[in-house]
């Protein structure tokens, strides 16, 4: 990357004042102005936030570029001394599930398609958010029968501790074989296996699928009997729900999504929430010894770091 557009090192220049704060914010207004660069315009704002003291004289300047950039989180963390009119930007994104949480405008892009009814492919970082789009599903009290396929039993149980604390009054939460269904709101936690199980499974509101990219993985010797499990479980809950909601890491395009036989809009985002500092070290790929003390020197030196 160009240095002069590599938000890493124009914060340095700033903190090493050969870049003025204004010049630094000027680059990160170009690059949100451009689609192709919109993701390194983010990263130049969430990095500014980082080093806020820096960028005093120009709080209204940064303040307008977050609400460019769709961050509108971090108008809320950041800054109290927020105009009336960005006051109510914040009111019109608040999540319907935690007034303390504010969408950023990619979540509520994809909450306002799939309440509209639309079938939606989302494709994005981790750090995008995209379980706080389901708790909104689950808190508009728009679906009655939700099913959830997880790739593992672990994720079972956090996906289930998270949905039990916000909405266990309003749902059943069923997540194992021998659970029956008593309530006639139902959300059910299920790995592929387990959906292929259940013969209860009908009249599905929505369903979602974390981790889509998995249906392709029949290839794959190791990853093929749970990826022929997730296909037949896909198979299973198309024939029997209204909508779904599918979500996985990004990547620039889907393939072999005939099965569906259904629209869906596809969204591929790398929508930045937070800025990544990537190290490069020179160790040969089966140098597994340099490999694992490298490992503990990372470890050690970053103890009580997230």
């Amino acid at each position: 990357m160009d240095n002069s557009l590599n938000p890493q090192k124009c914060l340095e220049s700033v903190r090493n004042e050969t870049l003025s704060p204004f010049s630094y914010l000027k680059k990160a207004s170009e690059c949100l102005s451009s689609p192709d660069l919109l993701p390194i315009g983010q990263d130049f704002i969430i990095r500014a936030l980082e080093e806020l003291p820096l960028f005093k004289k120009q709080y209204l300047m940064l303040q307008d570029l977050l609400r460019t950039a769709g961050l509108y989180p971090y108008l809320k963390k950041y800054f109290t001394d927020l105009s009336p009119e960005k006051e109510f930007v914040l009111d019109v994104y608040k999540s319907n599930f935690d007034e303390s949480f504010v969408f950023h405008s990619m979540q509520a892009r994809v909450f306002n398609l799939l309440m509209s009814g639309r079938n939606v492919i989302l494709s994005a970082p981790t750090s995008m958010g995209k379980s706080a789009i389901i708790d909104a599903l689950l808190a508009s009290n728009k679906f009655n029968n939700i099913v959830i396929v997880v790739p593992t039993i672990a994720l079972i149980d956090e996906t289930r501790r998270r949905i039990q604390t916000r909405f266990g009054n309003l749902y059943q939460i069923i997540h194992h074989g021998s659970q029956i269904k008593r309530k006639e709101k139902v959300i059910y936690v299920f790995t592929q296996e387990r959906v292929n199980e259940r013969e209860d499974l009908v009249n599905v509101d929505l369903f979602v699928i974390d981790e889509f990219y998995k249906l392709s993985d029949v290839k794959d010797v190791q990853s093929r009997p749970r990826a022929f499990a997730l296909n037949i479980a896909l198979s299973k809950l198309l024939t029997v729900s209204k909508q779904f909601y599918m979500i996985g890491p990004y990547i620039d395009a889907v393939q072999g999504m005939s099965i569906l036989t259904r629209e869906f809009t596809f969204i591929p985002s790398d929508f930045k929430t937070v800025a990544l500092n990537i190290h490069k070290y020179n160790i040969a790929p089966n140098d597994t010894s340099s490999k694992n003390k490298t490992l503990a020197k990372i470890v050690k030196e970053n103890t009580g770091k997230v």
